[in-house]
């Protein structure tokens, strides 16, 4: 019996998003100004895979103690922005889509660590 990441199951955006997800993180502007720019056009553009780089990048910042507050809000915008969308795409529960969002970071953070 094959087993079936559910998140993944429903479509081939979910999939590439949870390989966004794990994926290395990004270079980002050392400039905060100019990082939240690019981070902000990154959100309004609505793709869900520009999305879950900003979750990535951003979740890598903070957890090398680099983010500042500014970062700190674009990721729980980015964090609560991809999760509504990817629940309404798949049909779950909020609680356990962002479950299998950070599921995804938490591996990419100890890949990269």
């Amino acid at each position: 019996m094959v087993r079936r990441n559910k998140l993944t199951s429903v479509g081939p955006t979910t999939l590439r998003v949870r390989e966004t997800l794990r994926a290395a993180p990004g270079v980002l502007a050392s400039d905060p100004d100019e990082r939240a720019k690019l981070l902000r056009r990154k959100l309004r553009t609505g793709d869900l895979l520009r999305m879950a780089e900003v979750v990535r990048d951003l979740a890598w910042r903070q957890r090398t103690g680099r983010a500042n507050e500014e970062d700190t809000r674009l990721l729980w915008y980015a964090d609560r922005e991809l999760v509504c969308r990817l629940a309404a795409q798949t049909g779950k529960e909020r609680a356990w889509v962002r479950q299998r969002v950070w599921a995804s970071v938490e591996r990419m953070v100890s890949r990269f660590a």
